[in-house]
């Protein structure tokens, strides 16, 4: 027979309904060896008294004591096959063990009463009592968990074995009614003092399964969590081998946990990694404390990948540290993201060159150092020059790969620190550093630094198929200390660009003060120009011609522009700044549409048909 028959789970149950669960399978447990043994001693204190007493009693008594215990013993075979049955609560079991209980004791009470009634020797008597004694002191240790099972029992064998001690009214039989009585009142004062006890074990025992229940629950879901969360969750000895490896770790390395248990730390890391990363766990071993950082890795298919590590020691109940535990994410998705919105900040896609961002942070430092050690530094603007034409004449593509080309033949004439930088367009800006703390030497370093770019980028380009010369104008800007701001020197050196292009182009400018003046004159026209309106700024004029009879013939076309500030500006002055910029195709356009407006006019009248116009184009 199992030991423990009601399986509920008590850890889902309150705790009376628990306690009442166990004292059911305690008091159930062990009566299917009393029951034998009762009908045993029952047995045989009838062979003892069988000729003391009538055989009628003797026979009338065993039948109703067989008959409870087979009642007694059906129960336990009910209660075994029934136990689980939800309408049969442990309530139910337990009255009804109550019960059967009361009937055995009143069984033995019976033997008490009939056999002690009809016995008139002491020695029998004696002997029935010493029965009923064991019997009582048995039941109490076997119902001892249930005070009231215990009550029920020896108080029912108690009170119907008294009158066959009354019936023979000797001194002794007197005697051992009382002390029986003393006895029986001993036993339930120690039993339940006993019930009291177990019931506290029993309490004590439950709330421990909760708790290990609890425990087993939150482990359940911490591996839950370990094995589901996207990060990898590994734990380290002392020596630096993998003690645990969760489902996330092996889909970012590759290696299962049987692959990956026991195996050092170098398996995962790059060979130039391995002891930097070894001496900081250690470290962190003996320290005690926990770490973040974020390396490359390898995984099982020898891929590098980066990823972000949390290391943490782990501590036993003495706090003495037993291991490692680490959380790895891969990142590396998300360190290409970064670097590629990094790169897309700060350099240019065509060129991989820095960017106008890139090169002001880095003057901005070139300043500080500068500042410090009182060197000079220069900040070079080029400009190609008629770039315009070879997008005009060969299409974007051509004019593309010609600034790829500049952007490295300018890498080869400079040193690895100088920073070459491209604006956008044709426009690249250099910044060199250290040239000296002289000013007249790092104005000569800087012009042969200039001159040495101009050679560069004048030399023949093959482009395909295309034959291309070109040239540039440069603008060069020295500064010492933080005397002036970024824009600042980005202004000055484009000032002094925009005067190597007014000298001729093909040549370098320093910044002259003394130029200021002229070339910002110059440069706030082409903004104007730029917003000009024609027909309203940009007025075309008709200009007559004749022949030698003084007949006009036709016209010349010339174009005039009312500057809103510096009235008629001619176009000797305005003219140059739009051949230097994309401007004088659309006013070359306007002035032709103007001109075939003109000559569709004259068609409408029959004395001008003949007339002619001269449009000049800008080479």
């Amino acid at each position: 027979m199992k030991d423990v028959i009601l399986n509920k789970d008590v850890t889902h149950v309150d705790e009376q309904t628990a306690l009442k669960i166990d004292i059911v399978n305690m008091l159930f447990s062990t009566n299917t060896r009393s029951t034998i043994i009762a009908v045993i001693v029952s047995l045989t204190l009838a062979y003892i008294v069988y000729d003391q007493v009538k055989p009628a009693i003797l026979i009338g008594w065993l039948v109703i004591f067989l008959f409870v215990y087979a009642i007694r013993f059906f129960l336990i075979l009910s209660f075994y096959r029934r136990a689980n049955d939800v309408v049969m609560s442990p309530q139910h079991w337990l009255t009804l063990f109550r019960l059967s209980t009361l009937a055995c004791g009143m069984s033995w009470g019976f033997a008490g009463f009939y056999l002690l009634s009809d016995t008139s020797g002491t020695l029998y008597q004696a002997f029935v009592t010493l029965v009923i004694v064991g019997v009582t002191g048995g039941a109490m240790v076997m119902y001892a968990i249930d005070s009231m099972t215990s009550r029920l029992f020896s108080g029912s064998l108690y009170l119907l074995s008294l009158p066959g001690y009354i019936t023979q009214p000797t001194e002794i039989s007197i005697a051992m009614a009382i002390l029986l009585a003393v006895y029986i009142i001993y036993v339930s004062l120690a039993s339940a003092s006993l019930a009291k006890k177990l019931r506290e074990n029993i309490l004590l025992h439950q709330a421990s399964l909760r708790q290990k229940a609890e425990i087993e629950k939150l482990a359940q879901h911490q591996q839950i969590h370990i094995d589901h969360t996207p990060m990898g969750v590994i734990e380290w000895s002392l020596d630096l081998t993998v003690v645990s490896w969760n489902n996330s770790a092996e889909r970012i390395f590759g290696y299962t946990e049987s692959e990956a248990l026991g195996h050092d730390a170098s398996f995962i890391l790059p060979t130039e990694l391995y002891s930097d990363v070894k001496n900081k766990l250690l470290g962190l071993i003996n320290n005690g404390s926990s770490i973040s950082c974020q390396n490359e890795n390898i995984t099982k298919l020898s891929e590098r990948i980066f990823c972000e590590w949390t290391f943490t020691a782990l501590r036993n109940t003495e706090n003495q540290v037993i291991g490692l535990a680490s959380l790895v994410q891969n990142k590396t998705e998300f360190k290409k993201n970064q670097d590629e919105i990094r790169y897309l900040a700060y350099y240019d896609t065509l060129t991989d060159l820095p960017n106008r961002r890139l090169l002001s942070e880095r003057i901005n430092r070139a300043l500080l150092t500068s500042h410090r050690s009182k060197t000079y530094c220069a900040v070079f603007f080029i400009d190609l020059d008629n770039f315009k034409n070879i997008n005009d004449l060969y299409g974007h593509s051509v004019g593309d790969m010609l600034l790829k080309i500049v952007s490295e033949r300018l890498r080869t004439v400079l040193r690895d620190e100088d920073t070459i930088a491209r604006f956008g367009g044709d426009e690249f800006v250099i910044l060199i550093e250290n040239l000296s703390t002289k000013p007249s030497k790092s104005r000569s370093r800087a012009e042969y630094i200039a001159n040495k770019i101009i050679l560069a980028i004048s030399d023949n380009y093959t482009i395909g198929n295309v034959q291309y010369r070109s040239s540039c104008s440069i603008g060069i800007c020295t500064f010492v200390g933080n005397s002036l701001s970024v824009n600042e020197i980005f202004k000055h050196a484009d000032n002094a660009m925009f005067q190597a292009k007014s000298d001729g182009r093909n040549c370098s400018r320093f910044f002259d003060e003394k130029l200021q003046p002229s070339i910002e004159y110059k440069a706030s026209l082409e903004s104007d120009l730029r917003n000009a309106i024609f027909g309203q700024d940009l007025v075309p004029y008709f200009q007559p011609q004749v022949d030698s009879t003084h007949t006009i013939t036709g016209a010349e076309i010339l174009l005039r522009w009312k500057h809103p500030k510096h009235g008629m500006i001619p176009p000797v002055e305005f003219i140059p700044i739009a051949e230097e910029s994309d401007m004088i195709n659309v006013i070359g356009k306007e002035i032709l549409n103007a001109a075939c407006q003109q000559l569709y006019k004259w068609q409408e009248i029959p004395d001008k048909q003949h007339l002619f116009l001269s449009v000049n184009i800008s080479a």
